[in-house]
């Protein structure tokens, strides 16, 4: 869990609409919060005060660990995105979409098939892919 202090946040008071009779029509029962060192800002509207302050700071705490998250995740395809460049990852076998996928050749090929020895389109693909490579060699050679 994220740690939010009341210091890191800014509350300014508004007003609010909607059910809570005369007390939300009368008072600012609404508050606006900016989370200081990261931007955010969250509007929340309740029957009190107190109450729409400490909804702001979950609200703050819940999108600070969603950005994090997001960052988490970012920084992880960015790793195997480097991994399947510098060719360290050659296949992927991908049990959900039911797929292998070589990143040499840029083939797809069904799972099932290559599971049960079958490597058809893909056993094609790397003889090609060796041909290809074996031709650029000999053109190095000259």
């Amino acid at each position: 869990m994220t740690l939010v202090t009341k210091k890191d946040v800014t509350f300014t008071p508004i007003g609010s609409t909607g059910p809570g009779g005369q007390n939300v029509n009368k008072n600012s029962t609404g508050v606006r919060a900016v989370h200081n060192p990261s931007g955010i800002t969250v509007v929340i509207r309740t029957r009190s005060l107190q109450n729409s302050k400490k909804k702001a700071i979950e609200e703050i705490r819940k999108r600070l660990a969603q950005e994090k998250q997001a960052a988490g995740d970012r920084h992880r395809k960015a790793r195997w995105r480097a991994a399947i460049n510098d060719r360290k990852v050659i296949r992927t076998y991908d049990f959900k979409r039911q797929e292998v996928r070589d990143h040499r050749t840029g083939t797809r090929a069904p799972l099932q098939e290559v599971l049960g020895g079958n490597i058809g389109k893909l056993g094609v693909m790397m003889y090609f892919e060796q041909l290809r490579r074996q031709a650029l060699e000999d053109q190095k050679d000259e």
